[in-house]
């Protein structure tokens, strides 16, 4: 056997045995299961003040507040007995999920997964003013 050979297999198995290590020890290191299996999100006692109204202030009071309202305030959502006319009248999750027969709002893009399941939550538990 030629010392060369040798050499070239015996230092291509190192750098290998040396690269996987590495490999393991970085992709490892700073990973642990909480980040990387985040725990789902449990909606329930949704409150219109504390979650409701946050995302209609950041994405529908632009047009839709007393002062800015489009439409000559035939749509203001600010405030509780605003909104549940919309409610009521089952036109805010069509609206919002871009159901056909609505307008769709935001018109800039539709909101998050996680908003519109939040503003389904609170509506199933009874759209509280709370």
């Amino acid at each position: 056997m030629n010392f060369l050979a040798f050499f070239s297999r015996k230092s291509l198995l190192i750098w290998i045995g040396v690269c996987t290590c590495l490999f393991c020890i970085i992709s490892c290191s700073s990973e642990n299961e909480e980040e990387l299996f985040p725990a789902p999100m449990v909606l329930e006692d949704i409150s219109y003040l504390t979650n409701i109204e946050p995302i209609l202030q950041n994405n529908c009071y632009g047009c839709h507040s007393m002062a800015n309202s489009v439409n000559g305030g035939e749509h203001v959502l600010e405030g509780y007995t605003e909104l549940k006319k919309f409610v009521d009248q089952e036109k805010l999750l069509g609206v919002i999920r871009y159901e056909d027969g609505f307008s769709q709002m935001p018109p800039f893009g539709m909101l998050s997964a996680t908003q519109i399941e939040t503003i389904e939550v609170w509506i199933e538990e009874g759209a509280l003013d709370n």
